[in-house]
């Protein structure tokens, strides 16, 4: 069976999102600017593809081998990751949440899976 989707998962709370790649985005809490990273789902698990970050400061500056895009504004980088089985993710109601990109549409977690529902998120694939 193809894992064509991505469930995300807090508490007893699971929303599987079709998808075969999506993009995750968030907001650093004190520097005010997006990161973001592109996975693709192989098999039963998530391959990090490319993160993306607006600029540095307060331990987020872009390694070395990171290339700058003018036009966008970003510095990209290809993190060497092993494949992952899932992302967990901490939340907080004091900072923006996540954002789930899915072919360029962009949805807060929190529209998908309400904070509410706990406080940590589990993103992993699976079946639709």
């Amino acid at each position: 069976m193809s894992l064509t989707a991505i469930c995300l998962m807090a508490g007893a709370l699971t929303v599987k999102v079709p998808a075969t790649h999506f993009t995750l985005v968030w907001r650093h809490s004190i520097e005010k600017i997006d990161w973001s990273e592109d996975y693709v789902i192989k098999g039963d698990k998530l391959f990090l593809k490319a993160a993306h970050v607006q600029g540095d400061g307060a331990g987020m500056e872009p390694p070395p081998d990171s290339v700058f895009d003018p036009v966008n504004a970003y510095w990209t980088y290809h993190p060497k990751l092993p494949l992952l089985p899932e992302l967990n993710l901490a939340r907080s109601h004091f900072t923006q949440d996540y954002r789930l990109c899915i072919d360029g549409k962009c949805t807060s977690m929190n529209d998908l899976v309400p904070i509410a529902a706990g406080g940590s998120l589990t993103v992993k694939p699976c079946t639709p």
